[in-house]
Protein backbone atom coordinates (compact mmCIF):
# COMPACT_ATOMS: atom_id res chain seq x y z
CA UNK A 1 0.00 0.00 0.00
CA UNK A 2 2.95 2.31 0.55
CA UNK A 3 3.57 2.17 -3.23
CA UNK A 4 0.11 3.61 -4.06
CA UNK A 5 0.70 7.08 -5.43
CA UNK A 6 -2.71 7.83 -6.93
CA UNK A 7 -6.07 6.95 -5.33
CA UNK A 8 -9.41 7.14 -7.13
CA UNK A 9 -12.26 8.31 -4.87
CA UNK A 10 -15.73 7.69 -6.34
CA UNK A 11 -18.08 10.47 -5.23
CA UNK A 12 -21.86 10.05 -5.04
CA UNK A 13 -24.09 13.11 -4.81
CA UNK A 14 -26.89 10.92 -3.39
CA UNK A 15 -24.83 9.85 -0.36
CA UNK A 16 -23.00 11.86 2.34
CA UNK A 17 -19.32 12.03 1.48
CA UNK A 18 -17.96 12.33 5.03
CA UNK A 19 -17.63 8.58 5.51
CA UNK A 20 -15.92 8.12 2.15
CA UNK A 21 -13.54 11.06 2.61
CA UNK A 22 -12.63 10.00 6.15
CA UNK A 23 -11.27 6.71 4.77
CA UNK A 24 -9.66 8.34 1.73
CA UNK A 25 -7.84 11.03 3.71
CA UNK A 26 -6.71 8.51 6.34
CA UNK A 27 -5.04 6.41 3.64
CA UNK A 28 -3.72 9.45 1.76
CA UNK A 29 -2.15 10.81 4.94
CA UNK A 30 -0.35 7.52 5.56
CA UNK A 31 0.77 6.91 1.97
CA UNK A 32 1.19 10.49 0.63
CA UNK A 33 -1.15 9.45 -2.18
CA UNK A 34 -2.75 11.89 -4.60
CA UNK A 35 -6.57 11.85 -4.46
CA UNK A 36 -8.47 11.91 -7.74
CA UNK A 37 -12.19 12.57 -7.16
CA UNK A 38 -14.59 11.07 -9.69
CA UNK A 39 -18.28 11.90 -10.12
CA UNK A 40 -19.95 9.31 -12.37
CA UNK A 41 -22.57 11.48 -14.05
CA UNK A 42 -24.01 11.56 -17.55
CA UNK A 43 -24.54 15.30 -17.13
CA UNK A 44 -22.72 17.99 -15.16
CA UNK A 45 -25.16 18.04 -12.24
CA UNK A 46 -22.62 18.14 -9.39
CA UNK A 47 -19.70 20.13 -10.78
CA UNK A 48 -19.97 22.86 -8.13
CA UNK A 49 -20.13 20.35 -5.25
CA UNK A 50 -17.19 18.43 -6.66
CA UNK A 51 -15.11 21.58 -7.01
CA UNK A 52 -15.99 22.62 -3.46
CA UNK A 53 -14.84 19.25 -2.11
CA UNK A 54 -11.62 19.48 -4.11
CA UNK A 55 -10.93 22.98 -2.80
CA UNK A 56 -11.63 21.92 0.79
CA UNK A 57 -9.23 18.97 0.59
CA UNK A 58 -6.54 21.11 -1.02
CA UNK A 59 -6.83 23.64 1.81
CA UNK A 60 -6.20 20.78 4.25
CA UNK A 61 -2.92 20.02 2.49
CA UNK A 62 -3.92 17.12 0.25
CA UNK A 63 -2.87 16.71 -3.37
CA UNK A 64 -6.19 16.44 -5.20
CA UNK A 65 -7.83 16.63 -8.63
CA UNK A 66 -11.34 15.87 -9.88
CA UNK A 67 -13.42 15.04 -12.94
CA UNK A 68 -16.87 13.94 -14.10
CA UNK A 69 -17.25 11.05 -16.53
CA UNK A 70 -19.66 8.40 -17.78
CA UNK A 71 -19.00 5.31 -19.93
CA UNK A 72 -22.02 2.97 -20.30
CA UNK A 73 -22.24 1.89 -16.63
CA UNK A 74 -20.95 2.80 -13.18
CA UNK A 75 -18.31 0.07 -12.87
CA UNK A 76 -17.08 0.55 -16.44
CA UNK A 77 -16.73 4.30 -15.83
CA UNK A 78 -14.72 3.73 -12.65
CA UNK A 79 -12.41 1.19 -14.27
CA UNK A 80 -11.86 3.40 -17.34
CA UNK A 81 -10.84 6.37 -15.19
CA UNK A 82 -8.73 4.13 -12.93
CA UNK A 83 -6.80 3.05 -16.01
CA UNK A 84 -6.52 6.57 -17.45
CA UNK A 85 -5.26 8.03 -14.16
CA UNK A 86 -3.12 4.98 -13.29
CA UNK A 87 -4.70 4.73 -9.84
CA UNK A 88 -3.40 2.02 -7.54
CA UNK A 89 -6.49 2.03 -5.30
CA UNK A 90 -10.21 2.70 -5.76
CA UNK A 91 -12.33 3.86 -2.81
CA UNK A 92 -16.10 3.79 -3.19
CA UNK A 93 -19.06 4.00 -0.86
CA UNK A 94 -21.34 0.95 -0.69
CA UNK A 95 -24.57 1.11 -2.69
CA UNK A 96 -27.56 -0.54 -0.98
CA UNK A 97 -28.63 -3.63 -2.91
CA UNK A 98 -32.00 -3.72 -4.62
CA UNK A 99 -33.72 -6.70 -2.93
CA UNK A 100 -35.71 -7.50 -6.09
CA UNK A 101 -32.72 -7.48 -8.44
CA UNK A 102 -29.81 -8.80 -6.36
CA UNK A 103 -30.97 -12.41 -6.71
CA UNK A 104 -30.82 -12.25 -10.51
CA UNK A 105 -28.30 -9.53 -11.36
CA UNK A 106 -24.89 -8.78 -9.83
CA UNK A 107 -24.65 -5.32 -8.30
CA UNK A 108 -22.35 -2.57 -9.55
CA UNK A 109 -20.23 -3.01 -6.42
CA UNK A 110 -19.86 -6.73 -7.18
CA UNK A 111 -18.88 -5.99 -10.79
CA UNK A 112 -16.31 -3.44 -9.65
CA UNK A 113 -14.75 -5.90 -7.18
CA UNK A 114 -14.73 -8.61 -9.85
CA UNK A 115 -13.33 -6.67 -12.80
CA UNK A 116 -11.24 -3.79 -11.44
CA UNK A 117 -7.52 -4.59 -11.92
CA UNK A 118 -6.43 -2.79 -8.74
CA UNK A 119 -7.46 -3.07 -5.06
CA UNK A 120 -10.94 -1.75 -4.25
CA UNK A 121 -12.11 -0.49 -0.86
CA UNK A 122 -15.91 -0.51 -0.47
CA UNK A 123 -16.76 1.77 2.46
CA UNK A 124 -19.88 0.79 4.39
CA UNK A 125 -19.43 1.34 8.12
CA UNK A 126 -18.78 4.44 10.19
CA UNK A 127 -16.98 2.35 12.82
CA UNK A 128 -13.44 3.53 13.53
CA UNK A 129 -10.54 1.40 12.28
CA UNK A 130 -8.20 2.50 15.06
CA UNK A 131 -6.88 -0.48 17.02
CA UNK A 132 -9.10 -2.88 15.09
CA UNK A 133 -8.54 -6.23 13.38
CA UNK A 134 -7.92 -6.45 9.62
CA UNK A 135 -9.05 -9.71 8.01
CA UNK A 136 -6.99 -10.94 5.03
CA UNK A 137 -8.89 -13.75 3.27
CA UNK A 138 -6.79 -15.90 0.93
CA UNK A 139 -7.14 -19.19 -0.94
CA UNK A 140 -4.43 -21.23 0.76
CA UNK A 141 -5.26 -24.32 -1.30
CA UNK A 142 -3.71 -22.80 -4.44
CA UNK A 143 0.02 -22.16 -4.53
CA UNK A 144 0.68 -21.47 -8.23
CA UNK A 145 2.59 -18.33 -9.18
CA UNK A 146 -0.51 -16.19 -9.83
CA UNK A 147 -2.07 -17.12 -6.50
CA UNK A 148 1.20 -16.54 -4.62
CA UNK A 149 1.42 -13.04 -6.08
CA UNK A 150 -2.23 -12.38 -5.22
CA UNK A 151 -1.80 -13.72 -1.67
CA UNK A 152 1.26 -11.54 -1.13
CA UNK A 153 -0.70 -8.49 -2.29
CA UNK A 154 -3.67 -9.24 -0.03
CA UNK A 155 -1.55 -9.90 3.04
CA UNK A 156 0.79 -6.99 2.25
CA UNK A 157 -2.05 -4.47 1.96
CA UNK A 158 -3.68 -5.89 5.08
CA UNK A 159 -0.41 -5.58 6.99
CA UNK A 160 0.05 -1.96 5.88
CA UNK A 161 -3.49 -1.04 6.99
CA UNK A 162 -2.99 -2.81 10.33
CA UNK A 163 0.20 -0.80 10.90
CA UNK A 164 -1.58 2.40 9.85
CA UNK A 165 -4.35 1.97 12.45
CA UNK A 166 -2.29 0.35 15.21
CA UNK A 167 -4.32 -2.83 14.78
CA UNK A 168 -3.84 -6.55 14.17
CA UNK A 169 -3.78 -8.53 10.94
CA UNK A 170 -5.69 -11.82 10.91
CA UNK A 171 -5.18 -14.25 7.99
CA UNK A 172 -7.83 -16.84 7.15
CA UNK A 173 -8.69 -19.30 4.41
CA UNK A 174 -11.76 -21.45 3.88
CA UNK A 175 -11.03 -25.06 2.95
CA UNK A 176 -13.30 -27.43 0.99
CA UNK A 177 -15.40 -30.13 2.57
CA UNK A 178 -13.47 -33.42 2.73
CA UNK A 179 -16.32 -35.37 1.10
CA UNK A 180 -16.12 -33.20 -2.03
CA UNK A 181 -12.45 -33.95 -2.66
CA UNK A 182 -12.63 -37.71 -3.05
CA UNK A 183 -15.11 -40.53 -3.43
CA UNK A 184 -13.36 -42.15 -0.48
CA UNK A 185 -13.19 -39.63 2.39
CA UNK A 186 -10.67 -41.84 4.17
CA UNK A 187 -7.97 -40.34 1.96
CA UNK A 188 -9.00 -36.78 2.73
CA UNK A 189 -9.58 -36.47 6.45
CA UNK A 190 -10.96 -33.16 7.61
CA UNK A 191 -8.09 -32.78 10.09
CA UNK A 192 -5.48 -33.27 7.35
CA UNK A 193 -7.06 -30.67 5.08
CA UNK A 194 -7.35 -28.20 7.94
CA UNK A 195 -3.71 -28.73 8.90
CA UNK A 196 -2.52 -28.20 5.31
CA UNK A 197 -4.42 -24.95 4.88
CA UNK A 198 -3.33 -23.72 8.30
CA UNK A 199 0.30 -24.45 7.43
CA UNK A 200 0.05 -22.34 4.28
CA UNK A 201 -1.52 -19.47 6.23
CA UNK A 202 1.21 -19.65 8.86
CA UNK A 203 3.89 -19.52 6.17
CA UNK A 204 2.47 -16.17 5.00
CA UNK A 205 2.17 -15.04 8.61
CA UNK A 206 5.86 -15.81 9.17
CA UNK A 207 6.87 -13.50 6.31
CA UNK A 208 5.40 -10.53 8.15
Amino acid sequence: MQTIRNTLVVMDAQQPDSLLLDRATLIASATSSHLHLLACNKKNHSSSDLQATEDSLRQKGFSVSSQQAWKDSLHKTIIAVQQEQECGLVIKQHLPDNPLLKTFLPSEDWKLLRFCPCPVLIVKSTESWQGGVILAAIDAGNSDVNHRVLHAGIVGHGYDIAQMIGGTLHIMSAHPCAELLSADPVYHLRESIHAMYLEHCRALQAEY
